[in-house]
This record gives C-alpha cells, structure tokens and sequence, in this order.
C-alpha cells in the first residue's frame, strides 16, 4: 500500500510540472529541484545535480529524461514509469485539445503573438536554471574551466558535440581512476 501511495504521489508532483511548466526542459529542472529538493525534501541536491547531469547527457528530451532518473531514484521502475507518463501525459493531451480546437476555430494571430512572447519568459527560465545550478559549482574551478573549453572547442573550433562528450567522459574516468 505504502509503494501505491509514493507512486501516486511522484504521478501527481510530476503531473502538476508537467502541465503548469512552459519552456521545455530546462525551465522543468528548475521546478523539480524546487519540488523534489526543497519543498517536499525527498532527495539531497547533490542528487539532484547528478540526476540531471545523467539527464543531460541521455539522448532524448531532458524532462523526460528527468522523469526517467528521478522516478527511478524514488521508487524504481515502477516509479520511473509513473514519473515519465506523468511527464508526457500534459503536453500530449494540451497538443491534442489546441489541436482539435483549430480545427474547430480558427486561432486568431494574438495567439500566435502571445506564444512569441513566452519565449522570453522561457529564456529568463532557462538563465534562471543555469544560475541555480551554478551555485554548487562556486567553489570548485573545474566545471568553470570544462565550459570555458566546451565552447572553444564547439562554438569556435566546430568540433562535434558528441566527440566533445567522448572527451569529457574520458577525462571524468581518468579523473575518478586518480582517485581510487
């Protein structure tokens, strides 16, 4: 009973994300870690930074992705299957409603106009995200200088993302082989 109990919870908790989170997948990171971490104190932060480093680096959508690691952390494959339904369960039914009502209607360019100006709502969202990640970061030099060498190597030199992603891998595991 107890199990039934903290799946319908992690359903809900992501459910309610899910539908009230505009911006894709950055902008939800924020609020599970608001949930997750400081509301509902169900995992530590250090959890959560790793959850969604592993997240991050998964291919496919980060919230889902989110949903995936956090669902399982909580309550195993049950609870991952509860997180990730509950993940994709709100923007499917919202597409098909916006979808059918289209149909129905025709959508006046003020929706359009108000969709454009999310956007930047979401960008603040997103910059909001990376500045509340950061913060774990403040004292230790080596996230600092991996971004710094990622956006050479990306932005100025074009080296390609997943070999970008090789290297770091690389370096994390001769960095964890130091330390055994």
């Amino acid at each position: 009973m107890e199990k039934i109990r903290k799946y319908g919870q992690l359903f809900w908790v992501m459910f309610y994300l899910s539908a009230f989170t505009f911006g894709g997948g950055y902008v939800i990171v924020s609020l599970m870690q608001k949930e997750f971490v400081e509301k509902k104190k169900w995992i530590s932060k250090d959890e959560m930074l790793d959850l969604i480093a592993i997240a991050q680096s998964a291919p496919g959508p980060i919230a889902v992705n989110g949903a995936i690691a956090i669902g399982y952390k909580m309550a195993g494959i049950g609870g991952m299957i509860c997180a990730v339904l509950a993940t994709i369960l709100p923007p499917f039914l919202i597409m098909v409603a916006i979808w059918y009502g289209s149909q129905l209607i025709h959508l006046p360019a003020s929706f359009e106009y108000a969709m454009k100006g999310m956007e930047i709502a979401v960008c603040a969202l997103i910059v909001s995200v990376v500045y509340d990640m950061q913060k774990g970061f403040q004292k230790k030099p080596f996230p600092y200088i991996v971004a710094g060498i990622t956006i050479v190597l990306t932005g100025f030199l074009n080296v390609s993302i997943p070999l970008v992603l090789l290297l770091w891998i690389l370096c994390g595991l001769l960095e964890r082989r130091k330390q055994c």
